[in-house]
């Protein structure tokens, strides 16, 4: 069976080909030059998109258009030929790149596990079914709830935002007080960047108007995304900064900043606005920059099963390397 079209160049592809040094080393030469690489990463090659932006990293953009003077690959096994390890080395002008991705054993990680098509969209309902399930079974099943969330009933920001949505899906929002609620309530908290640009903020002036009414059409595209969001995981609550901590009020700025861990920790989940460098940008996206899912590759060298999955070796770098952060 040959890896999925369009998911490996041939380049790519044709190196876990024919093993050229012992131990089932695989090693040799990449793309001879920067647009070759740029061609195999415009037709979607899983590996070559990865390694531009490696480049792009390193140098900027590529409108700088950095020499790439040796590329070298090698495929090695880890002790218990499981997995494997594929290193880069990519020299430009500049600089030397590393870039590393891991094999791994398909018996261990089943292909159906990797067959959930879902949408660039964000907020199509495959995404928001898909997440409502991821948090549903951490909710349920992992140890993180008892390790991550606090334990202690009751504890609550002063202020929350009260989403409600109508039969005909329009949306109400406003202020509310946690407090004054006859059962307890769960809330999810946005993390999100201010950026330059000005946008609606809770002050002591707007502060009656908010408890009856926060103007949704008023709001950046980074807010109203992330109430959609909400509701969309079935939750009514949500806590934004700026939203709900008077912002012309210095006493309430210093008690709510104060209690800020706790507010995060005591969040059923945290929406992270994470590629935005501004509350215009919005928090979700309607087309995906790299497609997430591992392609399958088959190579030589391995006594069992020839069929394997190749992923980024750390696959959240995009996440720490992301505006927020």
């Amino acid at each position: 069976m040959a890896p999925h079209k369009h998911r490996l160049c041939r380049t790519c592809a044709t190196r876990f080909d024919n093993p050229q040094t012992e131990n089932f080393r695989y090693e040799g030469t990449h793309h001879e030059d920067l647009a070759e690489l740029e061609r195999s990463a415009d037709r979607g090659c899983y590996i070559c998109t990865r390694l531009r932006i490696e480049i792009q990293k390193a140098s900027g953009s590529m409108s700088t258009r950095p020499c790439l003077t040796s590329s070298k690959y090698q495929v090695r096994p880890t002790h218990d030929l499981r997995e494997w390890k594929l290193d880069f080395e990519l020299e430009l002008s500049h600089r030397v790149i590393h870039a590393q991705f891991i094999v791994l054993d398909h018996l261990q990680y089943p292909r159906e596990d990797f067959k959930c098509q879902i949408s660039p969209n964000t907020l199509d309902p495959s995404c928001m079914s898909l997440a409502r399930a991821w948090l549903r079974r951490c909710r349920e099943q992992h140890t993180c709830q008892t390790e991550c969330r606090s334990t202690i009933k009751g504890i609550y920001p002063t202020r929350l935002l009260h989403i409600r949505r109508s039969r005909s899906g329009s949306m109400k929002i406003s202020l509310q007080y946690p407090h004054v609620l006859p059962v307890e309530v769960e809330y999810l908290t946005l993390s999100h960047m201010w950026g330059n640009q000005k946008f609606l903020k809770l002050t002591t002036q707007n502060h009656d108007d908010f408890l009856e009414s926060v103007p949704l059409s008023a709001l950046s595209q980074t807010f109203r995304d992330a109430l959609n969001v909400t509701t969309e995981l079935g939750f009514q609550y949500l806590w934004i900064d700026s939203l709900c901590i008077l912002q012309d009020d210095e006493q309430d700025w210093k008690n709510e900043s104060e209690r800020m861990a706790s507010i995060y920790k005591n969040a059923v989940c945290n929406l992270c606005a994470s590629g935005s460098t501004s509350n215009g940008n919005g928090l979700l996206s309607k087309a995906r920059a790299l497609d997430p899912l591992p392609p399958i590759i088959h190579f030589d060298g391995d006594a069992s099963d020839r069929t394997k999955l190749l992923s980024e070796s750390q696959p959240w770098d995009w996440l720490r390397d992301s505006p927020l952060y």
